[in-house]
């Protein structure tokens, strides 16, 4: 699962849109009400190294579930877009829903891996942080506790 992670890692990062071409995607997209255009446009947002266009990415591609004709590239593409912005949770459910449809997909599985493995890795971190917060609260308690205490002993 983590070879996955890193080749999707490696893949988002090396593959960004340049400004001008989302310029364009965007104009095109005004002109014409073709959900063409707003699928292309939504893809290119979410290769952007801009969160605010991966948001709006996550939006468009949102919109286009709504429309058979678009309901698989805008899965997949909600996947990796939310992924890339480490929202792992809602990237699983949606590559999970993609995998229902198309089981026997490879590509779909990998990314699923790499989905689970980050999600995965994120619940540990979370885990990890929590115990290590209340490890603190206690101490920070028993160090109170010991200085009421030493105070109290010397009246």
């Amino acid at each position: 699962m983590a070879e996955q992670a890193n080749r999707l890692d490696e893949m988002l990062s090396m593959d960004v849109t340049p400004p001008s071409l989302i310029i364009h995607l965007r104009q095109l997209s005004q002109e014409d009400a073709n959900e063409n255009y707003k699928l292309q446009l939504a893809m290119a947002l979410s290769k952007s190294n801009i969160e605010e266009n991966k948001r709006e990415a996550v939006q468009l591609l949102r919109s286009l579930l709504q429309n058979p004709e678009y309901t698989r590239d805008a899965f997949y593409n909600l996947s990796l877009t939310l992924y890339s912005l480490g929202n792992y949770e809602q990237a699983r459910q949606y590559s999970e829903e993609l995998l229902r449809q198309e089981p026997d997909n490879i590509q779909l599985e990998e990314l699923h891996q790499a989905v689970l493995f980050k999600h995965k890795e994120r619940m540990k971190s979370n885990e990890n942080a929590a115990t290590i917060g209340v490890s603190v609260g206690v101490g920070v308690l028993a160090a109170a506790m010991y200085i009421l205490l030493k105070s109290s002993s010397k009246k």
